[in-house]
Protein backbone atom coordinates (compact mmCIF):
# COMPACT_ATOMS: atom_id res chain seq x y z
CA UNK A 1 0.00 0.00 0.00
CA UNK A 2 1.48 3.50 -0.75
CA UNK A 3 2.55 5.79 1.89
CA UNK A 4 1.60 9.69 1.41
CA UNK A 5 2.07 12.58 3.36
CA UNK A 6 -0.05 15.03 3.82
CA UNK A 7 1.77 18.02 4.80
CA UNK A 8 -0.89 21.01 4.86
CA UNK A 9 -4.11 21.04 6.39
CA UNK A 10 -7.23 19.78 4.05
CA UNK A 11 -10.61 19.24 4.64
CA UNK A 12 -10.74 15.81 6.92
CA UNK A 13 -13.15 14.37 4.67
CA UNK A 14 -10.62 14.40 1.90
CA UNK A 15 -8.12 12.82 4.28
CA UNK A 16 -11.22 9.68 4.73
CA UNK A 17 -11.26 9.06 1.49
CA UNK A 18 -7.50 8.60 1.17
CA UNK A 19 -7.68 6.75 4.25
CA UNK A 20 -8.79 3.35 2.01
CA UNK A 21 -6.48 3.52 -0.72
CA UNK A 22 -3.04 4.05 1.27
CA UNK A 23 -1.33 4.72 4.03
CA UNK A 24 -1.77 8.18 5.32
CA UNK A 25 0.50 10.49 7.61
CA UNK A 26 -1.03 13.67 8.14
CA UNK A 27 0.81 15.87 9.78
CA UNK A 28 -0.06 19.50 8.53
CA UNK A 29 2.40 20.88 10.73
CA UNK A 30 5.77 19.23 9.70
CA UNK A 31 8.81 21.85 9.62
CA UNK A 32 10.56 22.00 6.57
CA UNK A 33 13.49 19.67 8.33
CA UNK A 34 11.45 17.02 9.25
CA UNK A 35 10.43 17.29 5.72
CA UNK A 36 13.75 17.24 4.52
CA UNK A 37 14.87 14.19 6.97
CA UNK A 38 11.31 11.95 6.09
CA UNK A 39 10.67 12.46 2.11
CA UNK A 40 12.27 9.43 1.62
CA UNK A 41 9.85 7.49 3.28
CA UNK A 42 6.79 8.76 0.88
CA UNK A 43 5.73 7.25 -2.00
CA UNK A 44 3.30 10.44 -2.48
CA UNK A 45 2.60 13.70 -0.98
CA UNK A 46 -0.07 16.52 -1.08
CA UNK A 47 0.49 20.02 -0.03
CA UNK A 48 -1.27 23.65 -0.32
CA UNK A 49 0.76 26.46 -0.54
CA UNK A 50 2.54 26.06 3.21
CA UNK A 51 4.86 23.38 2.31
CA UNK A 52 7.61 23.93 -0.15
CA UNK A 53 8.57 21.53 -2.07
CA UNK A 54 12.40 22.90 -2.78
CA UNK A 55 14.86 21.08 -5.01
CA UNK A 56 16.58 19.69 -1.61
CA UNK A 57 13.06 18.19 -0.91
CA UNK A 58 12.32 16.70 -4.11
CA UNK A 59 16.44 15.21 -4.91
CA UNK A 60 15.64 13.34 -1.10
CA UNK A 61 12.24 12.19 -2.13
CA UNK A 62 13.77 8.87 -3.61
CA UNK A 63 10.66 7.00 -3.38
CA UNK A 64 8.13 9.81 -4.20
CA UNK A 65 6.01 8.84 -7.42
CA UNK A 66 3.76 12.19 -7.35
CA UNK A 67 2.87 15.53 -5.95
CA UNK A 68 -0.44 16.76 -5.01
CA UNK A 69 -1.55 20.35 -4.65
CA UNK A 70 -4.84 20.29 -2.64
CA UNK A 71 -6.84 23.31 -3.07
CA UNK A 72 -10.44 24.13 -2.97
CA UNK A 73 -12.60 23.75 -5.85
CA UNK A 74 -9.78 21.98 -7.88
CA UNK A 75 -12.17 19.35 -10.34
CA UNK A 76 -9.32 16.49 -9.53
CA UNK A 77 -10.98 13.96 -7.16
CA UNK A 78 -8.59 12.72 -4.51
CA UNK A 79 -9.79 8.36 -5.83
CA UNK A 80 -7.73 9.74 -9.16
CA UNK A 81 -4.70 10.62 -7.21
CA UNK A 82 -4.77 7.67 -5.59
CA UNK A 83 -4.91 5.94 -9.08
CA UNK A 84 -2.04 7.24 -9.96
CA UNK A 85 -0.31 6.31 -7.44
CA UNK A 86 -0.89 2.53 -7.28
Amino acid sequence: MPKVLVADKINEKGVEVLEGSAEIVNNPKITPEELLKTIDQYDGIIVRSRTKMTKEVIENAKNLKIIARAKREAGFPNSKIMEMLI
